[in-house]
């Protein structure tokens, strides 16, 4: 009653192989009282054509996100600030955003040599345009584990301390080498540049 969940699947258009899936869950909340609220009848009556009574596409590992803070954390980016065009219709800032942000606190090494390959976010409260804001970053494996996989603890917070996001990162090896997938060998590559 008080939420809905929200379920995508990628698809090629050619050959119908899953690219990507997404799952979020979504609820109502009473501006004046920023407490949730069931969602209205009429609400969920003109809803109810639309949705469907499926099963989570993706499971939930219920690992729990720890809190970060200046002693746990491996990397720590200051100095953010939403801009105009981060901002949704309510004032707050859109929810992709906050991706952004976590990428900012994750090392070069790891986006050049790496690719994400799963995130998970609990947003804890709003942020606003006015701002000031910190990503901090814990390595929680490195890419010594057998499977050659990272993986990383995010927080997103104001510079007062206040949390607004806790996240997990899970990063796989990049395919260098590996241009077969493309059917084609590139003229130059990045290090060549």
């Amino acid at each position: 009653m008080n939420a809905v969940r929200f379920n995508w699947i990628m698809r090629d258009f050619k050959t119908n192989q899953v690219l990507n899936t997404a799952s979020s869950v979504s609820v109502l909340m009473n501006k004046l009282t920023r407490r949730l609220s069931k969602i209205p009848e009429e609400v969920r009556r003109e809803l109810e054509s639309y949705l469907v009574n499926s099963r989570i596409i993706i499971e939930d590992d219920h690992k729990k996100i720890p809190k970060l803070d200046d002693t746990t954390a491996d990397y720590i980016c200051t100095g953010l600030r939403p801009q105009w065009s981060d901002i949704d219709v309510n004032f707050h800032v859109n929810n992709a955003k906050y991706i952004s942000w976590i990428l900012e606190g994750i090392p070069e090494s790891i986006l050049m040599n790496y690719e994400l390959s799963s995130m998970s976010l609990k947003f804890k409260r709003e942020c606003k345009i006015d701002s000031k804001l910190q990503s901090l970053a814990e390595v929680c494996s490195d890419n010594n584990n057998s499977n050659n996989n990272v993986e990383y603890n995010h927080m997103v917070r104001f510079e007062n301390g206040v949390e607004i996001l806790r996240g997990r990162t899970k990063w796989r090896s990049k395919l260098t080498h590996n241009f077969d997938i493309f059917n084609h060998v590139p003229e130059a590559s990045i290090k060549d540049l």
